[in-house]
């Protein structure tokens, strides 16, 4: 994948960057950002 994003869950940060996931098995309330990309390398990922 490519980029970076930022996830918030429960006041926490955690950095995602190409080559991390983050797998969750239940539905959380969480608040999430892209946090590095450009026109020429955009944020890819899976959903």
């Amino acid at each position: 994948m490519q980029g970076a994003k930022e996830v918030v869950l429960a006041g926490q940060p955690y950095h995602i960057a190409a080559g991390d996931f983050l797998l969750v098995s239940v539905d959380l309330p969480v608040d999430a950002r892209v946090v590095s990309a450009t026109s020429r390398e955009p944020y890819l990922g899976l959903k």
